[in-house]
């Protein structure tokens, strides 16, 4: 940006008056406008016939060869650094474009913000794009070297003017603080019009030896060169009086007064700040004020000096944060961005600081909390940043249970949480896999721990507490008889839970004793199994939800007369297998029940003990968990008793362990298990239509060990079919012989001819 005040000054008309005081200051732009600027003494105003005389020399060169110097657009000083972030007219507050912009702003440069304007005076200013464009229609450019500089010669086309030229260098472009290409292959020149497109855009001349054209020009932070123009009416300040340039040490600007020769000027000097102080002249002079004569052209620069003192920024520990200053300003400019050095005094010094993962800022060693502050260095300062250790959360959750220990911690500090289990459960693991209970950690994070558990409500009941009972609380299901031996009657022995939905008794159960689930009123569904003979009275008596009883008895269990009093019979549908549905709608108790249905209408699919079986006419889809260190699957399904078929599975789920006869063109299937979301999935075909089958799922490892091993029951759907051989619908006839029955790998086959067949006529291919 340009340095807007150098000097106070006393100037009456443009001659310098006997004994008139100039005061020089340390710090650049502290007072007044600059008065005056000239161009060097060898710039001249080319009239080429256009509408403005060209300049023969850049702005910042000191012939017509010379590079001169690069100005970002709208600036009218140099710098070291191009880029937005140094850039004039940039607000990071709001709009980007100031003053500048083509959104009501302005669109071509004020005088002020005219580098060839500021820097050369008078009426020198910079080309608009119609200028150069004029230019560039009416003279004929030659690429060409002057005096050992490449570049163009431009000559007017004009008549009468077809003699005059001027010579542009290539002088290249500047950005980030380097050339963007090689200096003497390529011109850029600003001119003082913005792109009416884009307002990051000015126009500008670009060349290169093999072209030229006036473009949108690079964005407005680029160092690009400048050309002036005057109107053909003027000329170069030119005139007999003597120039003086005065400069403070240090700044690129200077003061310049025109008076007459010989007159006499007293110049002095004045410190900006309380720290600087004058020095000398340039000439070794120390007067001040001091007195001259105006004998000719001449500079003169004042020198100060300010005292320096030393910052030092460091951090309590290292290994917790840093410190470091992020900046220190002198005079409205940037000077440093170190941890340490050694600075002006008066600086404004910026500090800041970075804490390390897992700490945080807590205050300086002035006692000072703000992470980012600011000071006027007067003295050697040192700065201490001390840190503190971040506190992080411990969220526990135990949905069964309970966990102690700490709510929160200090980061890297140690922790142990311990699970206690409610009653009827125990702990299994945390949500991460890890067991350990007491579990010890180091806390580096806010973090949550879940602990899960394993039911343990589970028990024996019924006569000689000879069959085994559990409860699932997630899906409200208690189970009895999955083990243990029969026993003729059979009452719960403990306590039902009053919030069960579902009643399931197994096949090892005989009889449901007296007022076993009496009063239940959340109970909505129950299965029976096939052994129960006997249901005592008021055994769900007042289970007034009762939605549905599966029953799979054959022949009709024997219910005494309020054995169901007060359930709605009415509502409730009773599900029997579908050979026992007219023995059912005739028996005693169970006749009072509105419906009387055949499973397989509703509720088919089976899920127990994590094993899903889904039947159909003749299939079954079962679902089954997988273990990562299972070797093997084995499923075997039976029938009254006797084995059905018998599959293993590797653990891929390849089935291995059955042999299916061959088809007609000697190939054999294999068949495999899908993985699904919910574990292997097979379908078991060939199965009877409306019949009650068991089945065993066996998970072992590679030494043949037990992994998980499941039972259950299930039943297909439809109406039952006779199985036997005689029964079967197998072809019959002359060539097709005998039926034979085979048995292959636990599966039963028949054999007629050449044929294969299953049980249920289907051809085995």
């Amino acid at each position: 940006m340009k340095k807007s005040i150098l000097f106070s000054v006393l100037v009456v008309g443009a001659t310098l008056l006997q004994a008139q005081t100039i005061t020089v200051h340390q710090t650049c732009g502290l007072n007044g406008q600059v008065v005056k600027a000239i161009p060097p003494e060898a710039a001249q105003a080319v009239d080429l016939g256009l509408s403005v005389k060209w300049a023969n020399m850049n702005v910042g060169a000191e012939s017509p060869e010379g590079y001169g110097n690069y100005y970002a657009w709208g600036e009218t000083s140099t710098k070291e650094t191009y880029n937005w972030s140094t850039y004039f007219d940039i607000n990071d507050g709001g709009s980007p474009f100031m003053k500048y912009n083509n959104d009501g702003g302005k669109t071509v440069l004020d005088p002020q913000d005219d580098a060839a304007h500021v820097n050369w005076g008078g009426s020198w200013r910079m080309p608009t794009k119609a200028e150069w464009q004029e230019l560039y229609d009416n003279c004929t450019w030659t690429w060409t070297t002057q005096n050992g500089i490449n570049g163009y010669k431009v000559t007017s086309n004009k008549a009468g003017y077809t003699d005059k030229f001027i010579f542009l260098p290539a002088a290249s472009c500047r950005s980030e603080g380097g050339d963007f290409y090689v200096v003497g292959a390529i011109g850029d020149y600003w001119s003082s019009s913005l792109n009416e497109s884009g307002s990051s855009l000015a126009w500008s001349l670009y060349f290169n030896s093999g072209y030229h054209d006036i473009l949108s020009g690079y964005y407005r932070y680029y160092g690009q060169s400048v050309r002036p123009v005057l109107l053909p009416s003027l000329s170069t300040l030119e005139n007999d009086n003597d120039t003086i340039r005065i400069y403070s040490s240090g700044c690129d600007d200077y003061q310049t007064f025109i008076g007459l020769h010989g007159g006499q000027l007293t110049i002095m000097t004045a410190n900006s700040d309380q720290w600087s102080h004058f020095v000398r002249w340039q000439d070794g002079n120390t007067d001040n004020p001091r007195t001259i004569t105006t004998n000719g052209n001449a500079n003169y620069t004042a020198y100060f000096e300010t005292p320096k003192f030393s910052v030092n920024v460091q951090s309590a520990d290292a290994a917790r944060g840093s410190g470091y200053i992020s900046k220190v300003v002198k005079a409205g400019t940037i000077e440093y961005n170190e941890s340490v050095g050694s600075f002006d005094a008066g600086s404004e010094v910026y500090l800041a600081c970075q804490a390390n993962y897992g700490y945080h800022f807590a205050k300086w060693s002035d006692g000072n909390t703000s992470q980012q502050r600011s000071f006027i260095l007067t003295q050697d300062t040192t700065f201490t940043a001390t840190f503190a250790k971040n506190v992080y959360s411990i969220t526990k959750n135990a949905e069964h249970g309970s966990i102690s220990g700490n709510n929160s911690a200090e980061y890297l500090d140690y922790v142990t949480l311990t699970v206690v289990p409610d009653y009827g459960y125990h702990f299994t693991q945390w949500s991460d896999g890890l067991k350990d209970n007491p579990r010890i950690f180091q806390i580096t994070k806010d973090t949550t721990f879940t602990a899960e558990f394993t039911y343990d409500r589970v028990g024996t009941c019924g006569k000689d507490f000879a069959l085994v009972w559990s409860y699932d609380p997630t899906n409200k299901v208690l189970t009895i008889g999955n083990a243990g031996e029969f026993t003729e009657n059979m009452q719960f022995g403990v306590e039902a839970p009053t919030e069960m939905e579902e009643l399931v008794i197994g096949n090892n159960v005989t009889a449901i004793g007296e007022n076993a689930f009496a009063g239940i009123s959340t109970l909505k569904k129950v299965t029976i199994g096939e052994s129960v003979k006997t249901i005592y009275n008021n055994a769900f008596y007042n289970c007034v939800n009762l939605e549905t009883i599966f029953n799979y008895r054959p022949t009709p269990t024997n219910a005494y007369s309020t054995a169901f009093d007060g359930v709605d019979k009415f509502e409730c549908k009773l599900y029997v297998l579908p050979s026992s549905i007219d023995m059912y709608k005739n028996a005693s108790v169970w006749r009072d029940f509105y419906y009387v249905e055949s499973i397989g209408a509703e509720g088919t699919t089976v899920s127990t003990n994590q094993v899903t079986v889904e039947p159909t006419d003749n299939t079954a889809t079962m679902t089954w968990p997988t273990d990562d260190n299972a070797a093997s699957y084995t499923i075997q399904i039976t029938k009254d008793g006797v084995v059905f078929c018998t599959l293993i599975f590797n653990g891929n789920g390849q089935l291995t362990g059955i042999a299916f006869a061959p088809s007609k063109d000697g190939s054999r299937k294999t068949q495999q298990a899908t993985l699904t979301a919910n574990g292997m999935q097979f379908t078991v075909t060939g199965l009877n239509s409306g019949t009650h089958y068991a089945f065993t799922l066996t998970a072992k490892d590679d030494q043949e060990t037990v992994l998980a091993s499941y039972t259950g029951e299930f039943t297909t759907t439809g109406e039952q079919v006779p199985t036997g051989i005689g029964n079967t619908p197998f072809p019959s006839g002359e060539g097709w012989g005998e039926a034979t029955k085979v048995i292959r790998d636990g599966q039963i086959f028949i054999l007629r001819g050449d044929k294969t067949y299953t049980v249920t006529g289907q051809e085995v291919r």
